[in-house]
This record gives structure tokens, sequence and C-alpha cells, in this order.
């Protein structure tokens, strides 16, 4: 059965239970290696170029903008990690405009359906 998150505390117990620190060291090897193959980062390419393992290591949650929050989490703190400031600040703000509105909506429908259906 589909877990669907109701609260910001749910959803912390719920990345606390889920994911152990093998998952978040796999999200974060994704990320890295997406930023170091594609110089044009966006937080777009990389769901689309790296589709297979986003759907690989999704928690198994059906509400799409928990599933979007959690995957420009590990986008975000890993290119924070691995950019330069300048390069970093300016990825933030792509991103932010990428999210905007339902601008992701389709694709993580897409993923929900693969995962449950």
């Amino acid at each position: 059965m589909p877990i669907v998150p109701h609260g910001d505390n749910f959803i912390l117990d719920l990345l606390f239970t889920m994911s152990t620190s093998e998952d978040h060291s796999t999200c974060l090897a994704v990320v890295v290696s997406y930023l170091e193959s594609h110089p044009k980062h966006s937080y777009r390419g990389f769901l689309k170029v790296c589709r297979d393992e986003v759907v690989d290591l999704t928690p198994f949650v059906n509400d799409w903008r928990y599933l979007d929050n959690f995957w420009v989490d590990q986008f975000l703190k890993t290119a924070e990690l691995q950019l330069e400031k300048e390069i970093y600040l300016s990825l933030k703000e792509k991103v932010k405009l990428e999210r905007k509105g339902k601008g992701l909506h389709t694709y993580w429908k897409e993923v929900i359906e693969e995962l449950f259906y």
C-alpha cells in the first residue's frame, strides 16, 4: 500500500525510517556522477538522464510533490558540496525556475505509476 505523507513530522519520520546510509550514499553517487559528466547542470536534465536510478532509489510514496522535494534536496545538497559557490548559487536559481508551478507533475506521476502499477 502506498504511503501518503501527512505533515512535516511524518515526512521526517518517514525519511529516518526508510533511508539507510547506503541508500543515501547511492543517491549522492548518482547526483555526483551526473554533475561530473554533464557540464550544463540542471535538475530537469538530471531527472531525464538519471531516470532509471531515480525510479530505483525513490521512496514508495505516491505524492509527486514529496518525491520532487526528496530529489531536489538530494540534488541541491550534493551540488552545494561539489560545485564552486557561484556555480551552485546559479544552479539553485535555475532549479527554482525548473520546479515552478506543476512543471514536473507529469514526470513524477509517471514515476509513481512505474513504482506502484
